[in-house]
């Protein structure tokens, strides 16, 4: 392909973009980009071949390693299924709207598995009606993380949570972040709505739980070097227990304040944009404002809206047709579903 002269095929309105794009072609013929997903499909045809399991489960089916696992599943007639991976099914997401599937009159599609779980109606429906995916290729099993969610809770105890992870038993505001903590950008939403808790919020009354980005590995002293006050806490346990003793969810664009619904937690998003300007979040999180599950509020009143909400305080399902419906369609929240059948059934 480098050798030829793609001037021509890689042009726009007379404008050819092919020596911008050179690099990167020449790039994924090194390793660790087509060589490294060539050898990995050989081996696993090798190894499936020998020890052939009844299905391959992948809990990130869009990445190129779970492509190879999906040709050879395919070639090898073993079952697969995908887990959708975090929110991210979404009209705009890349990952999963592929216009072309591949099917036996179009080979070179997009490979996916036989099935793929995902939370709710609300995302069986992007991947249906927006992408490409066919009908019967989904299945809506509800979060899998959250299975068997009232049982869980049963289990906990926020004062030994509190307790061993040397939480002070006050008002415990969580602040998952969708970008990384060392982020260089200073401006982006999640390092604005941090600035402004850390400088305006009141240390006596609160602890600011701060859950980075689940690809960051952040200690409290690395944590205390950058927020400095002992009201400041990073998260050292898990999504449960993190959102269990929480009294109040506050978020940009992180997944976890959709979860925050689950434990029926007052949920703030945070607008970061001018007061004036046009909201800045997407189908879901408006979707949960309408749903009476959160309320949204603009950077330069956040700190009254979290004194306005009371230590224990919960957004009772109950009490609300719907954040009923809201669950049932993103979560398909009280729905039994039979993984086994669907895992080893035909």
């Amino acid at each position: 392909m480098l050798k030829n002269d793609m001037t021509q095929l890689f042009n726009y309105e007379d404008v050819s973009t092919w020596e911008y794009l050179k690099p990167t072609f020449k790039e994924i013929f090194f390793e660790p980009y087509l060589p490294t997903y060539l050898h990995l499909i050989e081996k696993l045809e090798e190894f499936f071949s020998q020890k052939k399991p009844k299905a391959v489960i992948q809990v990130y089916e869009t990445g190129p390693y779970a492509k190879a696992f999906e040709v050879v599943a395919k070639k090898l007639g073993i079952k697969t299924i995908g887990i959708e991976h975090g929110s991210m099914i979404r009209e705009t997401n890349p990952d999963y709207m592929h216009k072309e599937i591949q099917n036996k009159t179009f080979p070179l599609g997009n490979p996916i598995p036989d099935i793929t779980f995902v939370y709710g109606e609300f995302h069986k429906k992007i991947l249906t009606e927006k992408g490409s995916y066919p009908n019967e290729n989904i299945a809506v099993t509800g979060n899998l993380s959250f299975y068997n969610i009232e049982r869980i809770k049963n289990t906990l105890n926020r004062n030994e949570i509190l307790s061993r992870y040397q939480i002070p038993d006050k008002k415990v505001v969580l602040v998952p972040l969708s970008f990384r903590l060392f982020n260089p950008d200073k401006n982006n939403p999640d390092r604005i709505l941090l600035d402004t808790i850390f400088n305006h919020l009141n240390d006596d009354d609160t602890v600011v739980l701060v859950r980075p980005h689940p690809q960051d590995i952040v200690g409290q002293s690395q944590f205390e070097q950058m927020f400095p006050k002992k009201n400041f806490k990073c998260s050292q346990g898990n999504i449960f227990e993190d959102l269990f003793v929480s009294d109040l969810v506050v978020v940009t664009y992180s997944s976890v304040g959709v979860e925050a619904a689950l434990f029926e937690k007052p949920i703030l998003l945070v607008n970061v944009v001018d007061e004036k300007g046009s909201s800045p979040f997407g189908d879901i999180q408006r979707f949960m404002i309408e749903n009476e599950l959160a309320r949204q509020v603009h950077i330069g009143k956040l700190i009254q809206e979290i004194n306005s909400i009371k230590k224990g305080e919960l957004w009772k399902v109950e009490e609300s047709t719907k954040r009923q419906e809201f669950l049932r369609y993103f979560f398909n929240y009280g729905v039994s579903v039979d993984l086994m059948k669907l895992i080893y059934g035909n």
